[in-house]
C-alpha cells in the first residue's frame, strides 16, 4: 500500500512489470534499493555528521521484548500486503474495494 497517492502510479507501474516482465522487475527493484540506500547513506551523514567511534566499557545490548516482535510482525505483514497488491488478484481485489467506494 503506497504511504502516499503520489507514489501510486509507481506502485501501478511495478505490479504491471511483475505481471509482464517477472526477471525485469528484479533487476529494477534492485537497481531502486541500490539508489535509495545510496541517498539515504548521504542524507543521515549530512544529518548526522561523521560517526566517532567511542569506546563504551558497560554498554549493554538491548534485548529482544514485546516491542520488537510487534514491529517485526508489522513488518512482515506489510511486505506480504506490499506483494500481494503487485498480483492480479491483489490488483482485482483492490479494484473491488476502489469501485465501492
Amino acid at each position: 500500500v503506497p504511504p502516499s497517492a503520489l507514489f501510486v502510479s509507481e506502485f501501478a507501474l511495478i505490479g504491471l512489470l511483475v505481471q509482464t516482465h517477472p526477471l525485469l522487475t528484479g533487476f529494477v527493484l534492485i537497481a531502486l534499493s541500490m539508489i535509495a540506500w545510496g541517498m539515504l547513506q548521504v542524507v543521515l551523514t549530512m544529518w548526522y555528521g561523521h560517526h566517532v567511534v567511542e569506546e563504551k566499557a558497560s554498554e549493554e545490548k538491548e534485548s529482544w521484548n514485546l516491542t520488537h516482535t510487534v514491529m517485526a510482525t508489522q513488518l512482515v505483514l506489510a511486505t506480504a500486503l506490499g506483494i500481494f497488491s503487485m498480483t492480479t488478484m491483489g490488483m482485482d481485489f483492490f479494484l473491488k474495494i476502489a469501485e465501492s467506494l
